[in-house]
């Protein structure tokens, strides 16, 4: 059974950060970063961000730890968000 609440969340954080007024500035890993960050839930735990493209991130109260080398361009809405998914083991 799909987990519709997540999907929509991860949607939202990504369309939020789209319209934030530094946004078009940020490169690939700072873009990464804020969408993790706000993914996060703050309530649990700490968001720890590593160069190159390492985060540690707790999501429906499980640790993470996501590797984003091969994350696809930020930028690409549909084939970003499913490889999140993907690497969230949501089921849409």
């Amino acid at each position: 059974m799909p987990n519709t609440n997540s999907l929509v969340a991860i949607e939202q954080i990504y369309n939020f950060l789209k319209v934030t007024p530094d946004y078009k500035m940020n490169n690939q890993f700072d873009k990464l970063k804020d969408f993790f960050f706000e993914l996060n839930d703050h309530n649990i735990g700490d968001f720890e961000s590593y160069k190159p493209f390492k985060f540690t991130l707790n999501f429906n109260k499980s640790w993470i730890l996501m590797d984003a080398v091969a994350a696809p361009d930020f930028n690409n809405k549909k084939l970003f968000l499913n490889w999140v998914v993907a690497r969230l083991n949501i089921i849409a």
